[in-house]
This record gives structure tokens, sequence and C-alpha cells, in this order.
């Protein structure tokens, strides 16, 4: 009987050994992190010996001299991060009246307590940000709040395994963090490419007009940075809707110029392109390119295996090469566009031409009035069509002159790719 009463006393004196090497074992390894982050602190961080009194107060957790911390009734809402105050920017600049809203975030409740330790995460401090927004007529600033809770050392040293996750902060809601380390809010980012994009109106002027109504400075160049990382996180969107729109059976397809600044000769602008697929009804997707190689619209339409319409652009007729399953239509829109540009120099023949298209055109017309579809507008293209296929022929009318050469071609190129007769079918229109 005392044999067994000393084994137990003997085992329960190697158990409480054991336990004091394990928190001497921590201590030292908590020691050798910190001796790393002074060394880290002092190569490269800031010099300044300042110390946080939060993180002075979270390291006194547990001992009697901050008792005042584990009383129920300490009110921590009034620990606030100091930060110093920020020299004011030439890029950017809000008056100290603009409306304020404060936004505070928390934990939820399944994380408040560590599922490690079993105790509950002490509330520290608040991380505080600012963020710029925008509602149409006014701006105003977002204090977000953001709340940091830890496990207390007590807890820690108690735990038999080291904690993951000692200090925890709120997550910010997407909506605030677009871009990260960026003022400017979803709103704010939104207004900026409708004015932009939709509205058509310049940076420059943006910020002209936010310095005369707001008193507000937002240099144009971080609003260009802006559009260009909302940019990047709208391509996923972009290549969505290519995928959707070549899913289909038909697309359309046209280029139109535009005039780009050109960096390398400043006050001068280059010729680029939009290149435009369009499903009528359904989709619009316009791809930009500096240039208007043949690659362009291979690289857009690759996997398209249905109706392309388009014009005579030679980098149509490459894609069709080399494009299986994809069969091209002309567009009888650019066709009447040569002759009318033949009416001022060939006459009658040229205005015959017109006058036979615009017939087709009011085919089309009445078949949109009488809601047909689209087995019941093939038998009226049919029917009353079926002249189309001889306007090549009766456009060798015309004189020999540059224009009338033009529309015959033009003509030509509808005839021989089976032009669909459909008015109004310019995708830029």
């Amino acid at each position: 009987m005392v044999v067994s009463e000393r084994l137990i006393e003997e085992r329960q004196r190697l158990i409480e050994e054991g336990h004091r090497l394990l928190i001497e074992e921590r201590r030292r390894r908590e020691y050798a992190e910190w001796q790393l982050k002074k060394l880290q602190a002092q190569l490269f961080g800031s010099k300044s010996e300042k110390f946080d009194p939060e993180q002075l107060q979270l390291l006194l957790e547990g001992f009697e001299a901050v008792a005042m911390i584990d009383e129920p009734g300490a009110d921590a809402s009034l620990v606030l991060k100091e930060t110093k105050a920020k020299k004011p920017s030439k890029r950017m600049f809000f008056p100290d009246d603009l409306p304020e809203e404060v936004l505070e975030f928390d934990l939820p409740e399944s994380e408040l307590i560590c599922p490690q330790t079993g105790a509950e995460r002490r509330f520290i401090r608040w991380e505080q940000t600012e963020k710029i927004h925008f509602v149409p007529g006014y701006f105003k600033r977002l204090v977000i709040r953001r709340a940091v809770r830890a496990v207390p050392f007590s807890a820690q040293d108690a735990s038999d395994e080291p904690v993951n996750t000692p200090v925890v902060t709120a997550e910010r809601p997407g909506e605030y963090r677009i871009i990260p380390g960026a003022i400017p809010t979803a709103g704010l980012l939104a207004y900026l490419m409708v004015a932009k994009y939709c509205d058509h109106l310049p940076f420059y002027r943006l910020q002209q007009i936010f310095q005369r109504r707001h008193k507000v400075l937002i240099d144009r160049n971080a609003m260009c940075h802006w559009m260009g990382r909302c940019a990047e996180l709208l391509e996923r969107l972009y290549e969505a809707l290519r995928k959707e729109l070549i899913s289909g059976q038909y697309l359309q397809i046209d280029e139109t110029f535009i005039k780009l600044l050109d960096p390398d000769h400043p006050g001068k602008a280059k010729t680029s392109y939009f290149l435009v697929i369009v499903r009528p009804k359904e989709g619009v997707l316009f791809h930009f390119d500096p240039g208007r190689a043949h690659t362009v619209p291979l690289e857009m339409l690759e996997g398209f295996a249905g109706r392309l319409q388009s014009d005579a652009f030679a980098a149509y007729g490459t894609l069709a090469s080399k494009s299986p399953g994809l069969t091209r239509f002309a567009c009888r829109v650019h066709a009447r566009r040569k002759f009318m540009d033949a009416i001022d120099t060939d006459g009658a023949a040229a205005a015959w031409c017109v006058a036979e298209i615009q017939r087709l055109y009011r085919i089309e017309a009445e078949a949109r009035e009488m809601g047909l579809d689209h087995e019941a507008r093939a038998d009226l293209r049919a029917e009353r069509s079926v002249h189309c296929a001889g306007l090549d022929q009766s456009a060798s009318r015309l004189r020999p002159s540059r224009r009338a050469s033009l529309a015959i071609q033009s003509a030509g190129h509808c005839s021989e790719l089976h032009c669909e007769n459909l008015a109004g079918t310019d995708p830029l229109r």
C-alpha cells in the first residue's frame, strides 16, 4: 500500500516537473522569438522607442498589476490605436467638414471563443481606417473600425499546444477593400467608371468638377490607377461574356477606329481600334487593340462555330479560312454605303442600286412589324427578296469610276458570301 502511494506521488512529481519544463521551454522559445522581432525592428523598423500602450496591456494580461482587465465592468471601447497625423497629400485632399459615418465590425459569435484554448478572445483595441465614399451629389468619409481581439496569455500558458492565432482582427467587408490599400469605396469607383466610360467625362475634367463643387482634390493619375485595377478585376466578367457570345450560332463583328494619345510623341495621337462583337438583343463585347492585326479576331472568336456576319475586311476572310465550322456572311449595310458614295459621280445607276437595297429594308421592316419568327421570316425573304442575288450584276451598269468600283466589289462580296438580307445590321449603329 505504501509502495503504491509512493509510486503515485513519484508519478505526480514527474508530471509536474514535465509541465514545468514545458512552460520553461515555451518561455525560452517566446523569448527567442521576441529577440528575433527586436532584431528585425532594429534592422528594418522605425527607430522610435515609443511603445504601444495596448500591446503593454496585452503582455501584462493575467498579472495582479493589471487585474482590472479581468473585471467585467471594464470599458474596453475607449481603447483606440493612436496614429501619427499624416502630411497633406499633393495628389488628394478631402476637407474636414465632409459628412462622416462610423462603421464598426467585430468578430462573429462563432469566432469569439478560441477553439484551441476554449478561452474568450479579449477585446484589445479598434483597428481604424478611412475610406472615401461617393453618393450622387456629395462625398462622404467612412471611418471603418475593426475589432482586434486576443487570447489572454494565461490561457495560452495553460494550453498544451501553441495557439495558432493568438491575435485576430475582424474582417472588413468586401465592398470596402476593392483595391487593397486604396481609399475609394465601391461607390466612388463605380461613379468614376460610369462618368468616364458612359458619360465620356475625362479624368482631368472630373478632377476640376470635384475641386469646384466639393472642394475635394483627387489627382487624375490616381483615378487612372484605380481604373486600371478595376479593369483587372473585371477581366473575369469580360472573359465570361466572350465565352457566352461565342457559344451561340450567330454573331456580328465590326471594327471602328479611335484616336489614342501617343505617349512617345506628346501632343500627338495615333489611330487605334475597337473590335465589336454583337449577338443582337443579347450581348455586346468591345475589345481595344492598338493595331488592326488579323490575329485579334482570331483570338477573340477562338472556338466559335456558327454564322458570322461582317464587312469585307480581309482579317475576317483569314478568320473564316482558319476556323472550321464558321460560316461567313456579308453585311448589306456596308455595301449600301459604297453605292451612296458613288451617287455623286455615277448618278442614277448608283441611286438605282440604293433603291433596290431600300426595298430589302422595307421587307425586313414588314417582318418586324408582323412579329415573324425565324422560319416565317426566311419564307418571306425567299418569296420577295430573291432579286438581291442579282444586285451585283445590276451594279455593272455603273461607270468604272473609283467609287463605283468599290461599290461593285462590295456588292459582289455580298453575293459571293450569300449575304443576309438584314437591315440595320451594323453592330456600331
